[in-house]
């Protein structure tokens, strides 16, 4: 993957786990991803938000649905960075996404990333909710 190859030969990004051969998530600090890389997706994929707590989620989750915001997934807990998260897409179409709980992964700390197949039912969402057609990318 091209992107792969730029950031971590120049900028000593690392890896954290890959998402099938379509998606890999890399660090430059302790917390799991801060750069999800994608091989079809050019640019800005979504924003996410770190929050204090899981009621800071579940009160946004409730908000968003009272004001009628799509949300597109969860809530729901990614197996990758065991982050709690909530994604909803804003008034210009863009995705934005809540998250609680993310996986640290200090520089001295042996890690050895991790490949999770997106075949699996549970892949990003080890709640097992639903996941929309365009996250469930083709290898």
């Amino acid at each position: 993957m091209e992107a792969h190859d730029f950031w971590t030969e120049h900028f000593n990004i690392k890896v954290s786990d890959w998402i099938g051969t379509a998606a890999c998530l890399t660090r430059f600090d302790p917390v799991h991803h801060k750069l999800a890389l994608f091989k079809d997706v050019t640019g800005l994929a979504h924003v996410n938000f770190q929050v204090e707590s899981i009621d800071d989620i579940m009160r946004s989750w409730h908000f968003l649905e009272d004001n009628n915001v799509e949300i597109t997934m969860g809530p729901g807990r990614h197996p990758q960075s065991t982050a709690v998260f909530l994604y909803f897409k804003g008034p210009e179409g863009h995705t934005w996404e809540y998250s609680f709980g993310v996986r640290l992964i200090p520089d001295d700390m042996d890690w050895t990333p991790r490949f999770f197949d997106t075949n699996e039912p549970d892949f990003i969402d080890m709640w097992r909710g639903a996941v929309p057609a365009a996250r469930r990318r083709a290898d």
